[in-house]
């Protein structure tokens, strides 16, 4: 009567309790073991249903609740895979293998089941015994696509980025329209330093992967684009990339590496001013390390070369103290404190300590000596250095006459001028000290575009009287060979001699951009495709006016620029949107612009 009523639990209850006054009884044993069957059927057909409407928790109670001793095979196979597939979305591996492997013991060549146990083997650490069990299921199919992804994914785990890259293109050539094989090539790429990642990443998004890690990938791979532009001198290429890389993974706050190489990039191109923008951003948020001495140098000798001795001193005294054996530190914070104009007792404290560390730095000395305060212990040393440097050589022909060094003037406000440190020979001429300074190009006839900009004399030519200066000719850096006559020292000079260095930010001084980058779990995250980015630069006129609801529900609106959303808010509510008016969010930079976007949800 209760199995009629589909009572099945009562039903076995009452059976139990005949069984037990009659063991004997085999047909009750059978009667039993048919109505624990059904039970277990419908259990499973019920944790099934959970499982697809995504109530996971309830789904694992139902599984949990069988017993596989009491089901069919064909039950036991769909209970034990299922509830494997559970556990490792649950983050327990372990639990999750040992289920796997009770379905294959059922079905051994369920491709499913090989599938999903190699799965599990990979986020334990096995990666062979997962590849073994990846190639099984390709055995089965060889256009499994969820087996070439494992495999891929296995692959680069063993470092065998050739062969994972291989993988992927099968994958892709298969299935397009997929994004987990371009993420995994892109991976492979990265990890061996090919930077077409960025393309499969891109691609990977175009598609409609949306998630945080593909994001965070996108912006490792386009920031190790930017430091490989930035080695090899294409540094508006380099800008570019850093540019993007700001707008992906940052979750609102930039990555210091990143953006530190951002303004050093920005620095080549002569753009002064963002350069500092950033390097000072970098200083105020890095820890006590490399990046911050990194930050605060470049900070410091830009603040001292364009006549801010006062600011210079705090980032030079920050490099000084993480790097007290930095000579060239400590010779331009002696010049910041002498620029300042009222700590000259502490300028030469730092001459002096730069003299004791390098006796050939001839700047120093001159400066030391201009104040009247050269160690007797440094001159002799500095003497030393000197008599040794203007030994003659082995060769016959006879040394060049030292050059001679000039009288100081002393006068109370020196202004900063880039110039080479440590000399450390007597065979520098005059034309040799020109290299490095910045200098005034005038008095040209057939290149006149040239005259008025400020380039880098990078050499000196004896054979032709020319000097190589490096200049940047409508947004292009070339090298222009030129005529003494037609350059000029771009100084300011009060006091000869006290000048602070060029930056040390020769190519490449990179801290390089790219994280750890590890190989992701599986996942299949449900989302909503978005479109391909765009880069549009409108050049109509801004005429409608949306609300920011408008903007955010991602209605397509006819003759809008879609990258540039917040233009169409009124004034008020640009201002209530973004707490700033249009002009100061205007003169942000495009990182910052981009992720402003973001936190308004209309990017």
């Amino acid at each position: 009567c209760c199995i009629r009523l589909g009572r099945l639990d009562e039903a076995i209850d009452k059976l139990d309790a005949l069984i037990a006054a009659n063991p004997e009884d085999g047909t009750l044993l059978l009667e039993r073991k048919a109505v624990a069957g059904q039970l277990s059927l419908l259990r499973a057909e019920a944790a099934n249903e959970l499982f697809k409407c995504g109530e996971l928790e309830a789904a694992m109670a139902a599984y949990t609740s069988i017993k596989l001793e009491d089901c069919s095979d064909s039950a036991k196979f769909s209970i034990c895979n299922n509830r494997g597939a559970l556990y490792l979305q649950g983050g327990q591996a372990v639990a999750a293998l040992g289920d796997f492997e009770a379905a294959l013991v059922v079905k051994p060549d369920s491709i499913d089941a090989l599938h999903n146990r190699a799965s599990a083997l990979k986020v334990i650490g096995r990666a062979e015994e997962a590849l073994l069990g990846f190639a099984a299921c390709l055995e089965i199919d060889p256009e499994f696509y969820l087996g070439l992804c494992g495999k891929t994914e296995c692959l680069s785990m063993l470092l065998k980025f050739d062969e994972a890259i291989a993988c992927a293109c099968v994958a892709i050539d298969l299935s397009p329209d997929q994004t987990r094989a371009y993420v995994n090539r892109g991976f492979a790429k990265l990890k061996s330093g090919d930077i077409g990642a960025v393309a499969d990443f891109e691609a990977a998004v175009v598609h409609g992967d949306v998630s945080d890690e593909t994001d965070r990938l996108l912006g490792i791979a386009l920031s190790v684009e930017g430091d490989r532009h930035l080695g090899a001198g294409k540094d508006a290429e380099a800008v570019g990339s850093y540019e993007k890389a700001l707008c992906h993974g940052s979750q609102g706050t930039p990555n210091l590496n990143v953006l530190f190489n951002y303004a050093l990039a920005q620095l080549h191109l002569g753009q002064r001013t963002e350069a500092l923008e950033g390097l000072k951003y970098v200083a105020s948020l890095a820890t006590p390390d490399k990046l911050l001495y990194e930050a605060s140098w470049a900070a410091g000798l830009i603040c001292l070369q364009d006549s801010d001795p006062k600011t210079a001193i705090g980032y030079l005294e920050t490099a000084v103290e993480l790097r007290p054996e930095v000579v060239d530190a400590q010779y331009n914070l002696g010049v910041a404190r002498l620029q300042a104009g009222n700590d000259s007792a502490g300028a030469l404290e730092c001459f002096n300590k730069a003299l004791s560390m390098d006796p050939n730095h001839i700047s120093a000395k001159q400066a030391a000596e201009m104040l009247g305060g050269l160690d007797s212990s440094k001159a002799h040393l500095m003497a030393a250095a000197r008599e040794k440097a203007m030994a003659p050589p082995k060769a016959e022909e006879p040394p060049p006459p030292p050059e001679p060094t000039p009288e100081p003037t002393p006068e109370p406000t020196p202004v900063p001028v880039p110039v080479e440190t440590s000399p450390s020979s007597s065979e520098d001429t005059v034309a040799d000290l020109l290299i490095g300074k910045d200098v005034l190009v005038d008095g040209l006839v057939n290149k006149a575009e040239m005259n008025g900009i400020i380039g880098t004399v990078i050499s000196f030519d004896q054979s032709n009287g020319r000097y190589s200066v490096k200049v940047i000719v409508n947004g292009v850096e070339t090298i222009a060979k030129l005529k003494p006559s037609n350059i000029t020292e771009t100084s300011n000079k009060t006091a000869p001699g006290i000048k602070p260095s060029a930056p040390k930010m020769a190519r490449p001084s990179l801290l390089q951009s790219m994280a750890e980058v590890t190989v992701s779990e599986d996942k299949t995250p449900e989302t909503t495709p978005r479109k391909a980015k765009r880069n549009i630069r409108a050049s109509f006129v801004t005429v409608m006016t949306l609300t920011l609801e408008e903007l955010q529900s991602g209605k397509q609106f006819d003759g809008i620029d879609p990258t540039r959303k917040e233009t169409y808010l009124s004034d008020d509510a640009f201002e209530e949107a973004l707490k700033m008016t249009r002009e100061e969010f205007s003169a942000l930079p495009n990182w910052k612009k981009m992720n402003k976007r973001k936190e308004l949800k209309i990017f």
